[in-house]
């Protein structure tokens, strides 16, 4: 997924948007607020079924700028998507699609990323936020205060 991507436990918090959306400011600010948060990614996040779970963990170029220098997968049971453009509609999972980079790829990637789809739509809580005109510091500090 094009996004900036943080976890707290195994809850994946995905931040959606343009360019200069925001992403990585929230993905920050967010942080801040939740000091236990470990941050992914700031702008690919990889996902992945792995023996009927559903993982992510962070692209190699991304591990250069210490964001995870462990290279691990983490299974999550949960994500909260908070989409930061004011033009993309996000209501579900599918509506990911539009920020899917596999969907842009070869038809067997297509395929196994419609297939990570339908498995989180079945096994995984989701929580869709829109951003609402707020800004990036209050995005973030809504978001802990929601799981607090």
């Amino acid at each position: 997924f094009h996004a900036a991507a943080s976890l707290l436990g195994s809850h994946l918090f995905l931040f959606i948007g343009k360019s200069n959306s925001g992403k990585s400011t929230v993905n920050y600010f967010f942080k801040h607020f939740e000091p236990y948060t470990k941050i992914i990614s700031d702008d690919f996040v990889l996902m992945a079924l792995i023996d009927g779970g559903v993982y992510v963990s962070t692209p190699v170029y991304e591990i250069l700028n210490n964001y995870d220098s462990s290279n691990r997968w983490y299974e999550i049971d949960e994500i909260t998507v908070v989409n930061l453009s004011r033009s993309l509609k996000i209501s579900n999972i599918f509506d990911l699609i539009s920020v899917g980079i596999a969907s842009s790829f070869l038809g067997a990637i297509s395929f196994e990323f419609y297939r990570l789809l339908g498995e989180i739509n079945k096994n995984i809580s989701c929580t869709f936020i829109n951003r609402d005109n707020r800004d990036s510091y209050t995005v973030a500090y809504d978001l802990y205060r929601l799981k607090k």
